[in-house]
């Protein structure tokens, strides 16, 4: 099974929260994105925290039958996935890039439904799925070095460009662009965005929670104490043994002291970060623009850290 990429994103935490609005912004923007009109598969919806389909369509609609079809299933107790295709660039042996179509599935959650750990600043409730995350991570040589290509270089800014569109139509709190590959925790994130740039320190606070006190949903404990296979899957399965190690010594003796949020000094810094980046929205964006799916965001959360409470 092949690594996915998920745009994860975070519009409102109200309970009353339904499905539509969410949807037909990000169809707007797949469709604007791809300059043409998309055909959806595979609809799905779940009511009532079943997790058998109560609504299952595998014909191909389009937008707008898709809005008919799922209309009257929009409720703060529902759930859709549905799946379309997106352009994406391969090489051949000449470097000659040619375009082609890969899966992109939208999953968006009403409000009362929970999510996987029950921490809707984790979970999020709106998802864009897609396989594999290889059309946008550039390979490696042996010694590690990013060995660049057209069509990822292409593929990367094409998703940048989606994402944009997405923040621009949906205007979420945050989101985050992770792999499967980890848990989604923000040290693991390629890329994030904040509307509000007050909501770094939120996530400076998760992660001291999650080194101090673990995560109960998730049966985690303190991640302090995550070892082994556990550790393997926390801290990223792209990280070798060393680096999980390494990642784990840093951040706990980051948060060894109680959290007292340095906010001028959190703001200035993801500012400061956001500063180099070509701006996504009204927000704040932080990720390396060249090879994001190569790298992680672990050094900036632990510089908030370090900085949130005195050494």
């Amino acid at each position: 099974m092949s690594t996915t990429a998920e745009i994860r994103l975070h519009t409102t935490r109200f309970p009353d929260r339904t499905l539509m609005y969410a949807l037909t912004r990000i169809v707007d923007a797949l469709q604007v994105t791809e300059e043409s009109e998309l055909s959806f598969r595979g609809v799905r919806v779940y009511t009532e925290n079943n997790l058998k389909p109560a609504l299952h369509i595998p014909e191909a609609l389009d937008a707008e039958a898709l809005y008919r079809t799922l209309s009257p299933w929009d409720s703060p107790t529902s759930s859709f996935s549905v799946r379309t295709a997106i352009t994406r660039y391969t090489s051949d042996v000449d470097s000659h890039i040619e375009p082609a179509l890969m899966p992109i599935w939208v999953r968006v959650r009403g409000g009362q439904w929970p999510g996987r750990s029950g921490e809707w600043w984790i979970d999020g409730d709106t998802h864009l799925i897609i396989d594999p995350a290889a059309a946008y991570t550039f390979p490696t040589s042996p010694n590690g070095e990013v060995c660049r290509c057209n069509a990822i270089a292409a593929n990367i800014k094409n998703l940048i460009q989606l994402l944009a569109a997405v923040i621009e139509r949906l205007e979420p709190v945050a989101a985050k662009l992770y792999t499967d590959s980890g848990e989604t925790f923000p040290f693991n994130a390629h890329l994030a965005y904040y509307t509000q740039p007050e909501d770094v320190i939120r996530d400076a606070r998760l992660i001291h929670e999650l080194f101090t006190v673990g995560q109960q949903v998730l049966e985690l404990p303190p991640l302090r104490e995550a070892h082994g296979d556990l550790a393997d899957f926390v801290f990223h399965l792209w990280r070798d043994r060393q680096q999980q190690q390494l990642l784990r010594e840093r951040f706990s003796r980051a948060t060894e002291s109680v959290f007292v949020p340095a906010r001028d000094e959190a703001i200035r810094k993801l500012t400061d970060a956001a500063s180099s980046q070509t701006p996504i929205g009204s927000g704040y964006v932080i990720y390396d623009a060249t090879a994001p799916f190569n790298s992680f965001l672990d050094d900036f959360y632990l510089q908030l850290l370090e900085i949130s409470h005195p050494v």
